[in-house]
């Protein structure tokens, strides 16, 4: 398992040091490295909506590429942002979405995130939005995070990176 730290290298590596969004148990350790690190901006939002307006305005006014962090029930809120707002036909704003898997198929979990977890991937799929399931692997991780950024910057697009529970 990856460290908080090693995850952030990788990040600043790519230019990724701003970050907006609504804590998540499924990544409490990142949150809480979030909080306690000098080196980045990390704001955090009353919902998840304010963290994709945040991750927005960052980018128009930097032209850098802000990281939205939610859990999966949260992005099903971002679907009004994603589509009428960064969306590639609408404005073209590039946000890393990272989004905490709750009620993966096949991994127990609470009952409130089954739905979610089975949709998490199909919803991303319908809305056009490329992603990845975050490995375990660092080496795999640079790749990527990397892949990601490339994406962002070449499509001006919201891409997504799963972290499993």
């Amino acid at each position: 398992m990856i460290i908080c730290k090693e995850l952030f290298n990788i990040f600043n590596e790519q230019g990724l040091a701003f970050f907006s969004g609504v804590p998540d148990s499924t990544f409490k350790d990142w949150t809480t490295f979030l909080l306690d690190e000098e080196k980045l901006t990390n704001i955090i939002a009353v919902n998840e909506c304010e963290a994709m307006a945040i991750c927005t305005g960052y980018h128009i006014a930097t032209g850098k590429i802000g990281t939205a962090y939610m859990q999966n029930s949260g992005l099903g809120k971002t679907v009004n942002p994603l589509t009428s707002l960064t969306d590639p036909e609408v404005y073209s704003i590039p946000v890393l979405l990272m989004i905490g898997w709750r009620g993966e198929p096949g991994k127990k979990d609470e009952p409130q995130h089954k739905k979610m977890g089975k949709l998490t991937l199909p919803l991303l799929d319908t809305l056009s939005i490329p992603y990845t399931v975050l490995s375990e692997d660092p080496g795999k991780i640079k790749k990527e995070i990397k892949n990601a950024k490339k994406y962002m910057t070449e499509n001006n697009a919201p891409f997504a990176i799963i972290i499993k529970k």
